[in-house]
Parts: C-alpha cells; sequence; structure tokens
C-alpha cells in the first residue's frame, strides 16, 4: 500500500510540475536543465521556430531567452 502510495504522489507532482509550466517560457527555463531540454527537443522535433513558438505562449517576450536557453542545452531552435 505504501508503494502505491509514493508511486502516485510522484506521478502527481510531476503532473503539476508539467502543467504549471504550459505555456510559459520562464517557467521551462526554471525548471532545470533537464526539463529545458525535454521541451527545447519537443520543439526541435516538431520543426517550431522561435516565432511560431511566440505565436501561442503566455510570454512571448520571453522566447528569445528561452531560445538562448534552448543553445546552453545544446538544442538549437530557428529564429524564423
Amino acid at each position: 500500500m505504501s508503494k502505491l502510495i509514493l508511486v502516485t504522489s510522484v506521478l502527481l507532482a510531476a503532473t503539476e510540475t508539467a502543467l504549471a509550466c504550459a505555456p510559459a517560457p520562464s517557467c521551462w527555463i526554471a525548471e532545470g536543465p533537464a526539463y529545458l531540454r525535454s521541451v527545447c527537443l519537443g520543439y526541435a522535433k516538431d520543426r517550431k521556430t522561435l516565432k511560431q513558438i511566440a505565436e501561442f505562449v503566455d510570454e512571448p517576450e520571453k522566447v528569445a531567452a528561452f531560445g538562448d536557453a534552448c543553445k546552453k542545452v545544446n538544442v538549437r531552435l530557428k529564429a524564423k
């Protein structure tokens, strides 16, 4: 029973973090390198440019900082 509670707690914590950050570039950056890299890779895989990302996030003015942060975790996103 205690294992079930622990697993449930971990899953809820992970879900809350992911939901809390969508779609806020400053939050993606603040969550740390592993989370940031996963978000950056997701956008790179979808071939999204920074301009396209800025169209649907809560903080379009922070997308350039997000692009710079992605570079620091070795993921490059195109500006246009």
